[in-house]
């Protein structure tokens, strides 16, 4: 498991910065998430984490970049998402369906620190979403190994309240779609009450569909050495 370190590591109380080396701002005032003016200037100075493909030997043909930034606020944590995408796919809007499937998926994986539960976000570019919270990585993948259905799968993990607040936009100029999503830390509390100190083992990932292709791109903002989403000792740990 990697954790962040850059320069801001030995001096966060001067700095303000989490040990990922993204800045904190836990007392900021709550941001409009429908304001993409205000989004991007909230988001404008914070450090990015780019997506790759780790487990193979080069990218693949259409693979694409992108670059997710993060925003602890008082109450939740707010993830920025700028995805390049020529061939923007998105057409089931049902919430909570597994459209992973068919579609364009940012995807986000998180667990607080002392706690097994943890929870699995899915946002597509037409702000289609999908929230699931597994309880623990091996009850998962022995349910996982049985190979159900893709809905059979996911029934038991489904969350249907609260909807988490997020919004998307198409970018036609730069040919890319952009994501913003508030997480509170009450929705990511099961065995532990979370804090914006919490640390949180988390990645980011995508499935990047392309029009007449039937398998999409899959790229991670972490370090995985098999394509694989879910195997958290290749996760990051973000912390405040």
């Amino acid at each position: 498991m990697k954790r962040w370190s850059l320069i801001c590591v030995s001096v966060l109380a001067v700095c303000g910065c989490s040990q990922n080396g993204i800045p904190v701002d836990a007392n900021s005032s709550l941001l409009d998430i429908n304001d993409w003016s205000e989004v991007h200037a909230a988001f404008a100075h914070r450090p990015g984490i780019s997506f790759k493909q780790t487990w193979q030997e080069s990218p693949s043909p259409n693979f694409a970049e992108g670059t997710v930034k993060m925003l602890w606020e008082r109450d939740g944590l707010v993830v920025h998402a700028f995805l390049n995408d020529v061939d923007i796919v998105s057409s089931n809007r049902t919430f909570n369906a597994p459209f992973f499937t068919t579609d364009d998926v940012f995807e986000v994986f998180l667990r607080p620190e002392g706690q097994q539960a943890y929870f699995e976000i899915h946002v597509g570019a037409q702000n289609q979403k999908m929230q699931l919270k597994i309880d623990d990585s091996k009850s998962f993948y022995e349910r996982r190994n049985t190979w159900p259905p893709v809905e059979e799968l996911i029934a038991p993990y489904k969350v249907e309240l609260p909807t988490l607040e997020s919004n998307t936009r198409m970018v036609d100029e730069q040919d890319a779609w952009e994501v913003v999503l508030r997480i509170p830390y009450a929705f990511l509390s099961d065995e532990v009450e979370v804090e914006s100190e919490t640390p949180l083992y988390g990645s980011f990932c995508r499935y990047d569909y392309t029009t007449g292709e039937k398998e999409p791109v899959y790229s991670s903002t972490s370090n995985l050495e098999k394509l694989d989403f879910h195997r958290q000792e290749y996760w990051d740990v973000f912390l405040p």
